[in-house]
């Protein structure tokens, strides 16, 4: 993570922090800039538990166009792309957040996925109980 997306999560971490969000479970895709992320949040928060690296967070499959600058005039649903698509992606996602059961007693869990170009973060804080 370069230091503009380490400045970029130390203020959102700072955030949690004010409002007083304690982390039962952190999860974490296996990019390293999401791991990076997770940790940044769980110091700030006093999390210390073992933070879950799971690939089902993955950030989206983009195919071929992988590391292409981003261009809002690009169908990423053309199949030309091999990319995955929204209603796949949605599915992932729901299977990954049905993947974990908690009880009543857990109150907030982080779910780290990317840093979009620098500029915005996808965090999940799911409320149960």
């Amino acid at each position: 993570m370069n230091d503009e997306g380490i400045r970029q999560m130390n203020e959102l971490a700072d955030k949690l922090a004010v409002f007083g969000i304690q982390a039962d479970v952190i999860i974490s895709s296996p990019l390293e800039r999401a791991k990076e992320s997770a940790q940044i949040i769980a110091d700030r928060i006093g999390y210390t538990e073992a933070i879950t690296i799971d690939a089902i967070f993955l950030e989206r499959n983009f195919g071929s166009l992988e590391g292409v600058r981003w261009n809002p005039e690009l169908n990423l649903e053309d199949p030309k792309y091999q990319a995955e698509s929204v209603s796949d992606l949605c599915n992932r996602a729901k299977k990954a957040l049905s993947k974990y059961t908690f009880t009543d007693d857990i109150n907030y869990t982080i779910y780290l996925t990317k840093i979009l170009n620098n500029k915005c973060m996808t965090v999940f804080l799911s409320i149960v109980g």
